[in-house]
């Protein structure tokens, strides 16, 4: 929300709390000074009786802010108005001497804009006896916002407020019995045992909100995914937690077999795992054991070992490898929970099953029945797209496994735009030839060749064949790819969201040209 959406937010919070009565008395002594901003044949004081009858407690709170905030110069009064509201509220019950507490919670995860706004209504407006404010943040996540704009975080905070009071980390045993109390509510207990609550607990950081989020997921994957049923609830707890905390590799995971040596991202990360130990040590082990397991790891990528410069070696390695793949090798947390899948009964199965179960198969924006729990770990958002939002887009789809794409296929022949489809490069071809596309997407992977859709699109634009926009549509993004298409002046994407936003660019591109879209000047 805007600075001003905040403010006007944070006053009528504070304003609802009170009962009509204080609030109809100051709007009677405002209306004095100045017009309530009703209807303006309407008496003022017939305005507040109005206000009250019709609308309550909310219609008298909107009324006072129309007229008391309504411009910079009016809202020069706004901190007197509160303070007799509030007078007037604690006037009903002088014993007690009240005092309104409000707790806001969660100030770190707001935009620095928001945060500077209710730092200043704080401040200017509502620093008044009567009212008492209680922040909830992580201050190290607000030092995080040092350059953004006016906010210099902790340092600006402590101006605000008066007293800071940090909660202590909480105690394993009470996290671990919180645990088990979420996992009792949810009906589970019986499957959450000391080591899979030890992993949940190590995994969700301590954190409350992301140990519920956990259970909550635990509980529908296991309840209402068939896939799962046979499967043991570690096996299932650990596949959660992939999900959860490494989409990109879950995702990676449950691809579906593009060719014949296509063994899996599993077997692909190990085998750069033994690389980042073998490479290193071979300028001072040439034994021909080391040479012929080194070469059989990187002769899929079609690299050769270089003697002289194994570290360079690696790097080329690293290049043909799915981005992320750097980060993860070093995250103790990823591989021991790739270890322990590794480890369980029939793992091997348990990977394929993942490759071809269409329940279990895709993205976990879309496909996973715990999709929204795992959106509070995955930032990637769902994008909509309205029927007839691409009327007269012209694609071609290449992709020799179409069967993987119907979905996709599906929503954008929905939304208007006619797509042919083609296996192989010479069918895409003659499409090609006919002309009239306005887009082309492709896989990347075909068969044994692990950049026939780079290559493809090299040809075509060399030929002239096709000059337009294009985009690569593979899970498996490397950082060779990326270069590569920004070579080919192509997009890349990865997930349905990354193709449909794509998609919406390269549209918005196309509908500037009307000669080239019929339905572009009915449209505009």
């Amino acid at each position: 929300s805007t600075g001003t959406d905040t403010l006007e937010g944070l006053i009528k919070s504070v304003l609802a709390e009170f009962d009509t009565r204080p609030l109809a008395r100051v709007l009677h002594g405002i209306e004095e000074r100045r017009p309530l901003l009703m209807a303006a044949w309407i008496p003022a004081r017939l305005a507040v009786r109005l206000a009250t009858a019709y609308f309550g407690l909310p219609g008298l709170v909107d009324l006072l802010w129309r007229t008391v905030g309504s411009d910079p110069r009016a809202r020069n009064d706004m901190r007197e108005t509160l303070v007799k509201a509030v007078d007037e509220w604690r006037a009903e019950q002088p014993r007690l001497q009240r005092t309104l507490v409000v707790f806001i919670d969660d100030l770190d995860r707001c935009p620095g804009e928001t945060v500077l706004a209710v730092c200043e209504a704080l401040k200017v407006y509502l620093d008044i006896p009567g009212l008492a404010f209680v922040i909830g943040c992580d201050r190290a996540e607000l030092r995080l916002r040092d350059g953004d704009g006016p906010l210099h975080g902790t340092g600006f905070l402590e101006k605000i407020f008066q007293t800071s009071f940090r909660l202590p980390h909480a105690d394993p045993d009470r996290v671990r019995e919180y645990a088990r109390g979420c996992a009792g509510d949810a009906g589970i207990a019986h499957l959450l045992d000391d080591e899979l609550t030890e992993l949940l607990v190590r995994r969700a950081g301590r954190n409350p909100r992301r140990i519920k989020l956990l259970v909550n997921g635990f509980v529908l994957e296991i309840t209402l995914n068939p896939v799962w049923r046979l499967q043991p609830a570690a096996v299932v707890f650990r596949l959660l937690l992939l999900q959860y905390f490494y989409a990109d590799f879950y995702r990676l995971l449950t691809r579906p077999r593009e060719a014949d040596d296509d063994d899996g991202v599993v077997a692909e990360f190990d085998a750069y795992r033994r690389a980042r130990q073998l490479l290193p040590r071979m300028p001072n082990d040439w034994s021909g054991e080391l040479i012929t397991e080194a070469a059989r790891i990187l002769e899929p990528y079609e690299i050769e070992l270089d003697r002289a410069d194994t570290g360079r070696t690696l790097e080329r390695l690293e290049q043909q490898l799915p981005v992320g793949f750097r980060e993860l090798v070093a995250d103790q947390g990823f591989v021991s929970l790739l270890d322990d899948l590794k480890a369980v009964d029939d793992a091997d199965e348990l990977f394929r099953m993942l490759r071809s179960e269409p329940a279990v198969r895709g993205e976990v924006e879309a496909e996973s029945i715990a999709s929204a729990h795992a959106s509070a770990f995955d930032a990637s958002v769902s994008v909509a797209v309205s029927a007839g939002e691409w009327d007269g887009m012209r694609i071609l789809w290449v992709d020799d496994h179409p069967e993987n794409n119907t979905r996709e296929l599906d929503r954008l022949r929905a939304a208007g735009a006619s797509v042919a489809t083609a296996s192989t490069s010479s069918e895409a071809g003659a499409y090609l030839g006919a002309g009239g596309l306005h887009l082309l997407i492709s896989d990347v992977q075909r068969g044994s060749s692990r950049m026939a859709g780079p290559d493809d699109l090299a040809m075509w634009r060399e030929e002239g064949s096709y000059k337009g926009p294009a985009v690569f549509y593979t899970m498996r993004v490397s950082p060779a790819l990326k270069e590569r298409a920004r070579e080919l002046g192509a997009l890349v994407a990865s997930t349905p969201s990354e193709l449909f936003r794509a998609i919406g660019l390269i549209d918005d591109v196309v509908r500037t040209a009307p000669e080239s879209r019929p339905s572009a000047a009915r449209r505009a």
